[in-house]
């Protein structure tokens, strides 16, 4: 019979690790949330359905990708508002003018 992998809860793939915010910074805990088992475990932990993590070399090119949509609406919104700027001074040079 094939002896199935243990190792710890906090390296597997199933594991979601808590964070708890400190004044500049998240601080990892000591626990953590398997979707496995669907219960609270220590990162120590061992279990049978242990299962290998996904590499994570994806999320940075999606989050850049991300960010950059974020950054071109902001700059959207940004020229919105100094037209609209814009408009007013000229709206106001053009009743001091009368």
């Amino acid at each position: 019979m094939e002896e199935q992998k243990k190792g710890k809860c906090v390296y597997c793939g199933n594991y979601r690790g808590y964070y708890t915010k400190a004044p500049t910074c998240f601080k990892r805990e000591s626990c953590g949330y398997c979707t496995h088992e669907q219960k609270v475990v220590k990162n120590g932990d061992t279990c049978e359905k242990w299962r290998k993590m996904r590499p994570c070399y994806g999320r940075k090119s999606y989050t850049s990708r991300a960010l950059l949509k974020i950054m071109e609406d902001l700059a959207a919104i940004r020229q919105i508002f100094e037209e609209d700027r814009e408009e007013e001074e000229i709206y106001r040079e053009l009743c001091r003018d009368k």
